[in-house]
């Protein structure tokens, strides 16, 4: 039987077992993710340089804040520990070097986004539209990468493809590589963009296979990123149709879904809940049915235009 890799197989590792368990790890990887030292160490070579090309943008140095390491037991198992305790076991057979770095991102960045940032964030795509920002909402193989792309390729810059990070209401870059499927470059490749940037004729180039920790530059052809902006919208996607359609979604309905994306900070309970409804009111909540990526950029801007000028009349 295949299994699929996710991070909801992982099993928690309590603190005493912890302490009984051991591996050599000598490949470290160094992050500064906003000002905090992250320090990643493997005990398998590909997987720390899968980790690294990931997170290229954000190499760093200096003592860590957060450290982890993850390495394999003589069982084969592998094991994710932190030095905050939080410390996971996979159980489910042996892990490829893109597995294992998978999995590390997914705990390191949930321990992060939880228990180290004084921020906001949660799981979307983040792009800036005529000096706003917006965030596109879906599960992993949802549409976020295809979706934020195909907004680039219309002048709508990307700030990231996995996380809206959201300081003092303003959305920030936080530019991990993306990994981009083969069914999106097709996808991608269906639609023509006059003055995309290039954006295009890059994706076509690697359509027959699929692009693999892809650095911004790559992609957009500029080492450049948006500028932080306040976020103004949240577009939830529901689903596929022939075109794409956008209906306003209540604060009520939008809020168990943000929650779900899920939204992380240090807030716990109902603190975590008001900090979702401040996000929201500060923003408006689509529904976005995804149709051509083209089309669906456009109908994005519009929806954002639309909003941003009704709310500047109020």
């Amino acid at each position: 039987m295949i299994v699929r890799i996710c991070a909801e197989l992982l099993r928690p590792i309590d603190a005493l077992e912890r302490e009984s368990i051991a591996g050599q790890t000598d490949r470290e990887v160094t992050l500064n993710w906003f000002g905090t030292i992250v320090a990643v160490r493997f005990d398998d070579a590909a997987a720390a340089e899968i980790y690294r090309r990931r997170y290229q943008a954000f190499a760093g140095s200096g003592p860590p804040k957060l450290s982890a390491r993850v390495y394999a037991e003589a069982n084969g198992n592998y094991c994710f520990t932190t030095d905050l305790g939080r410390s996971y076991r996979w159980t489910h057979g042996p892990l490829t070097p893109r597995s294992i770095a998978f999995l590390a991102d997914i705990v390191v960045r949930r321990i992060y986004f939880s228990e180290i940032a004084t921020f906001a964030s949660f799981h979307a795509a983040t792009i800036a539209v005529d000096g706003v920002a917006a965030a596109i909402v879906a599960s992993s193989r949802g549409g976020k990468t295809t979706t934020a792309i195909a907004c680039a390729r219309r002048k709508m810059p990307v700030y990231s493809d996995e996380r809206c990070v959201v300081i003092d209401g303003f959305a920030q870059p936080f530019p991990r590589s993306l990994s981009i499927r083969r069914e999106a470059l097709h996808l991608l490749a269906l639609d023509s963009v006059v003055d995309d940037g290039g954006i295009g004729s890059r994706l076509r180039a690697r359509r027959f296979q699929p692009w693999t920790c892809a650095g911004f530059e790559e992609v957009f052809g500029t080492p450049s990123l948006p500028p932080a902006a306040p976020l103004a919208a949240i577009f939830f996607i529901d689903g596929y149709a022939r075109t794409p359609s956008v209906r306003p979604l209540s604060n009520t309905s939008a809020l168990p879904k943000l929650i779900a994306a899920p939204l992380r900070s240090q807030e716990r309970g109902i603190d975590s809940v008001a900090l979702g409804m401040s996000l929201l009111r500060q923003s408006t909540a689509f529904s976005l049915t995804l149709g051509s990526p083209d089309e669906t950029a456009l109908a994005i801007r519009a929806a954002v235009r639309t909003s941003t000028a009704q709310c500047q009349a109020c």
